[in-house]
């Protein structure tokens, strides 16, 4: 551990609420909560679908603390999102979410 230096250390005050990890469907939205926790800075979010292709995740303002991150998943099996405050991975980021049911094939 570092101490004094904020910038990286920022992202890790986040907090990702309300994360659907299984039981999303191809083509309906879905969408979690980021609770800021009083860091101040950039929320980026990519979602990587099981065929490599890769699109930003839509990031709302909720309220000054608080923002939504919504993205529509295209294919069914394992999407890896990457959630970044500032550059950094936010605790637990990479997240990975199952889309449809286990075991069914594209």
């Amino acid at each position: 551990g570092s101490s004094g230096s904020s910038g990286s250390d920022d992202a890790r005050r986040l907090t990702v609420m309300s994360l659907q990890e299984s039981g999303l469907k191809v083509n309906q939205p879905a969408s979690f909560a980021i609770r800021l926790n009083g860091a101040k800075g950039k929320i980026d979010a990519k979602v990587h679908s099981p065929s490599g292709a890769v699109e930003e995740c839509h990031v709302s303002e909720l309220e000054p603390d608080k923002y939504a991150v919504r993205f529509i998943p295209h294919e069914n099996g394992v999407h890896t999102i990457d959630v970044k405050f500032n550059g950094s991975h936010v605790v637990g980021s990479p997240f990975k979410v199952r889309v449809g049911e286990p075991g069914q094939a594209g």
